[in-house]
């Protein structure tokens, strides 16, 4: 399984498809549409493995615009699933800040 934040979110959208052995899945905390000028698209558009995209929708840095191209563009993702929360936290901060994902009651 590939996970990453922010940066880390766009490197493993980017690798997870290319990748020898295939990832198991994919988590993407806050991806944005380019990792160090790479296009990120093309990648989500050749993912088989299950993604999941965590995105806040007021977060500043791009990824409420591009998480939602990006969940669409993953059509041959086995299975894919969008999370938006409130707040503006971006990467890691999804997990840890004020609206971070709770499990449990």
């Amino acid at each position: 399984m590939f996970a990453g934040a922010s940066s880390g979110a766009k490197a493993s959208l980017i690798a997870a498809p290319v990748i020898t052995p295939p990832v198991s899945a994919v988590v993407s905390l806050s991806p944005q549409w380019a990792r160090w000028g790479q296009d990120v698209q093309p990648f989500a558009a050749m993912l088989r493995a299950p993604v999941l995209f965590f995105v806040a929708n007021g977060e500043l840095f791009g990824a409420p615009d591009a998480t939602p191209q990006l969940y669409k563009t993953a059509t041959r993702a086995s299975s894919r699933r969008p999370v938006v929360l409130p707040g503006d936290a971006h990467g890691i901060d999804l997990l840890t800040g004020r609206t971070a994902v709770r499990s449990g009651p």
